[in-house]
């Protein structure tokens, strides 16, 4: 008796490469703000006294909330049928019939990708996203696996 079970490779998780330089930005507009808005303690912003600062200082400890949001978040996945990218609440989903190449790449617009050591998946008519594995030879390798006839330049 046959078994109509297909193996399929198990998931595979990647997380985000994070450059250095980024965490440094992250950090200097964090104080960098909270230093501006504390060096006018008076600043009202229409609230009364001091409200500037404090709304200066909710602010300035939003940004590395965020970016640790962002990091902890950034993860792709590679599924059974579809490559799924997660990134601070935003979610995407690419069919693998949908793939049709993937290029080395240091393209800095905005993505789910923490550095500038990035992969364009390029799919369907003329869509594209940017990740950045932590191993992107790895992560090429097993999108080459699920991706029969994978495009992969640069590298």
């Amino acid at each position: 008796m046959g078994s109509s079970f297909t193996s399929q490779p198990p998931d595979e998780v990647f997380r985000s490469r994070v450059d250095a330089w980024l965490v440094v930005l992250v950090l200097v507009i964090a104080v960098g703000g909270l230093g501006v808005a504390m060096a006018n303690p008076n600043t009202r912003a229409g609230l009364g006294p001091g409200a500037g600062t404090v709304i200066a200082g909710f602010a300035a400890a939003a940004v590395p909330l965020l970016f640790r949001w962002s990091y902890r978040s950034t993860t792709y996945v590679l599924g059974a049928d579809a490559l799924v990218v997660r990134c601070a609440g935003m979610r995407w989903r690419v069919p693998y019939g949908e793939i049709r190449r993937v290029e080395y790449t240091s393209n800095p617009i905005s993505s789910p990708a923490l550095s500038l050591r990035r992969l364009a998946v390029s799919y369907g008519a003329a869509g594209w996203l940017l990740v950045s594995p932590t191993d992107r030879a790895a992560f090429v390798a097993a999108l080459a696996r699920r991706v029969p006839g994978l495009e992969v330049r640069g590298g």
